[in-house]
């Protein structure tokens, strides 16, 4: 069974990752904006590209593909913005992840300690 003393270290010791946790999800957060604001730009000039080929091959026809079509080979397009964008997501979700778990276990902590005076104050 833990001491009060080692739940308070272990609870200073959650505090403290927390905190880098959090400056290093904040980072990843504003990577985050700019990988996905690369990805849309390089999504868009995919797309323009696209329907300029397309209406270049088919000169005849009124009506472009579909969305998801054009989608499809726009992203054939987008090089390195879209696994760049998807890697950074992936890191701000595992961070967000790990801050959830850290907070549940600190939580859990304190209440321990906190039944532990109850304790104390009852005996």
């Amino acid at each position: 069974m833990l001491t009060p003393e080692q739940i308070r270290k272990d609870i200073d010791t959650d505090r403290a990752e927390l905190i880098r946790l959090g400056v290093e999800f904040n980072k990843e957060r504003r990577e985050l904006g700019s990988k996905e604001f690369a990805f849309e730009k390089a999504m868009a000039g995919a797309l323009v590209t696209y329907e300029v080929n397309w209406r270049q091959l088919n000169p005849t026809e009124k009506r472009l593909p579909g969305e998801d079509v054009r989608k499809a080979h726009a992203m054939g397009l987008v090089g390195k913005a879209w696994p760049e964008y998807l890697n950074s997501k992936a890191n701000v979700e595992a961070l967000d992840k790990l801050i959830r778990i850290r907070q549940s276990h600190m939580s859990s902590l304190q209440s321990e300690l906190n039944y532990m005076s109850e304790e104390l104050r009852n005996a």
